[in-house]
């Protein structure tokens, strides 16, 4: 009998802990928003991003032990089996059909692939857990150039001493240009999608 309280005790634990931990997801824009996979955690259910090719990336904030599924679009995705990666985090995760799941510690960076999806064509899902931001900055923060949720086209030519911040949400479709500048901060869970010459031998910098 005392096992099995000591059990039960143990499970509603880790059940409180999964409740009292806080998930952020940003809403997606519609341009780079896909359903090829779907990423559960906790209870909260979200699209992915198509960042290239074959990338998809989702970012999101966790401060404490959640569970993590992801569905993919063909039930047959997993059939040669998964690998997470970094591997010094032994996440082993469970299938059932189109669904894999695992838990996560909390704040992590992980690579989700299937065996041999390694090479340039390779189907790569990054999963990027940090902790909340609490920076606290808006488009009224003093000295700031603010990027908000939302689709952005430019090119964004950093000046030294810029504080560039990309709210969650936000997608700059262009590069971020560092050239002869110091002092240039970059903040936020936005992203950057490179948008430009692909010829390596006509960079100029």
């Amino acid at each position: 009998m005392t096992r099995w309280v000591a059990l039960v005790s143990l499970l509603m634990s880790c059940t409180s802990a999964l409740a009292a931990t806080h998930v952020g997801i940003a809403s997606i824009p519609g341009e780079v928003r896909t359903g090829y996979f779907i990423v559960t955690i906790n209870d909260r259910e979200t699209p992915v991003v198509h960042a290239a090719s074959s990338y998809y990336l989702l970012n999101f904030d966790v401060d404490g032990p959640a569970t993590v599924s992801v569905r993919a679009a063909d039930a047959h995705y997993w059939d040669r089996g998964v690998e997470i990666q970094p591997m010094r985090y032994g996440i082993r995760p469970v299938r059932r059909g189109a669904t894999i799941t695992f838990p996560i510690p909390g704040p992590v960076k992980l690579s989700i692939a299937r065996p041999g999806d390694h090479f340039a064509d390779a189907e790569m899902l990054f999963l990027l857990g940090s902790p909340p931001d609490e920076s606290h900055i808006t488009a009224k923060t003093e000295g700031v150039r603010y990027y908000g949720p939302g689709i952005h086209r430019e090119d964004i030519e950093a000046q030294s001493g810029d504080r560039i911040y990309l709210a969650p949400g936000a997608v700059v479709f262009g590069s971020l240009n560092l050239w002869q500048v110091h002092d240039v901060r970059v903040e936020g869970r936005g992203m950057i999608i490179y948008d430009g010459p692909q010829d390596a031998l006509g960079d100029e910098g």
